[in-house]
């Protein structure tokens, strides 16, 4: 009994021994690249690594090539180095997703590897005007999370989190000339229609229109008190004017985050006889029915060399919005409910007379056969 005892002790502590290895080795390791980075501790499977006040310099488009992912033009980008853990499996795979909630294309860790036979990985997270763009307005930090599935069993088991202030960030032309943040050389941006409407961040790179949860919308021809707009209709318009030389100006938009508009030459676009820009946002009940926001986006190239240094976000919240022409309300629609039919039953006036009937027809019968019963016996005495 003892000895069954002991053996179960020792066979304990070696299977211990055994599984703390395997954890040890399957705890990957990283680092940073990019200098002002900070790794914490892995919790719950994630470990974050923090960035402090960054210099970035916008890179030029690099192509995918062996080892090496590709980087799109525009971005500056933090690095990071993950070394796999020792039980790596040669299908090994990751994936990542950025500030956006943009997921990557699953891919194998052995093809992007640092070098054949090793076990880093380099990995940069790009961050442009847009990511930018998305956390401030969104009061986030820019973000991109690296997921990992050592054993390629399907399960993700260890993520690193990149995180970086928008705030903390400064990206650079490859001059070296600030691209981010840039003021007093950007455009100024006011709200037209509707008047409630209040502007942050004006002359920012990031502007954002703010509108109230509940508005209306009154209708106007297109050139209504003396405002041009394309055509009749419901409109939410902005302004945007610039100082200075705007002869290489540029401007694109996107709806909900869809595909971009073709880009217009700011200088073209001027109202006629002004020295500004009025863009006019169409609102109709096609657009916004079923949807509790509409989000138009403007990206402007003020110095037309492929950057959009300034972006500006409309967010109207079209859930309690109303429209009206001539006073009267188009959407939403009022309900028109059907009068309940009530169904009243009428009574039956005959039922009493008929009960009375019946009651004297059983009486009659009753009385009939008690006769007949009493001639009878009266026949057989």
């Amino acid at each position: 009994m003892k000895k069954k005892f002991l053996f179960s002790i020792v066979a304990f502590v070696m299977g211990f021994l055994v599984m703390s290895n395997v954890f040890a080795a399957e705890k990957m390791e990283v680092n940073t690249i990019t200098s002002t980075g900070s790794v914490g501790e892995e919790v719950n499977g994630v470990t974050t690594v923090t960035f402090g006040a960054t210099t970035l310099k916008i890179d030029p488009a690099q192509a995918a090539s062996d080892h090496v992912e590709e980087r799109p033009a525009g971005s500056g980008w933090l690095g990071i180095k993950v070394t796999a853990p020792d039980t790596v499996n040669d299908e090994a795979t990751y994936y990542a997703i950025n500030t956006l909630g943009k997921k990557s294309d699953i891919k194998k860790f052995s093809e992007f590897k640092d070098a054949a036979g090793g076990k880093d990985i380099s990995l940069w997270s790009g961050v442009n005007f847009e990511v930018l763009n998305a956390a401030i307005v969104a009061g986030k930090d820019v973000t991109m999370e690296y997921h990992f599935d050592w054993n390629a069993d399907g399960d993700y088991e260890q993520i690193v989190k990149v995180v970086i202030d928008p705030e903390q960030v400064t990206l650079q032309t490859k001059e070296g000339d600030t691209a981010y943040p840039i003021t007093g050389t950007l455009g100024e941006i006011t709200s037209i229609l509707p008047e409630s409407a209040s502007v942050t961040g004006s002359k920012d790179n990031f502007v954002e229109i703010v509108y109230p949860n509940v508005f209306e919308l009154e209708w106007v021809e297109k050139d209504q008190d003396g405002i041009h707009r394309p055509q009749d209709g419901w409109w939410i318009g902005i302004r945007v004017s610039k100082a200075g030389d705007t002869s290489k100006a540029k401007f694109k938009y996107r709806v909900n985050g869809g595909n971009f508009s073709d880009i217009y030459t700011y200088d073209t676009e001027k109202d006629e006889g002004q020295d500004y820009v009025s863009i006019w946002a169409l609102i109709n009940e096609e657009k916004i029915e079923g949807v509790d926001e509409v989000v138009y986006e403007y990206y402007f190239d003020w110095d037309g060399d492929g950057e959009y240094e300034q972006i500006v976000t409309q967010r109207i919240p079209v859930k309690n919005i109303t429209l009206k022409k001539d006073g009267e309300t188009i959407y939403p629609k009022e309900e028109v409910k059907d009068e309940p039919i009530v169904e009243v039953e009428t009574p039956n006036t005959y039922d009493g007379i008929s009960l009375y009937l019946l009651l004297g027809g059983l009486s009659l019968i009753c009385l009939t056969a008690i006769i007949f019963v009493l001639k009878s016996k009266k026949s057989m005495n």
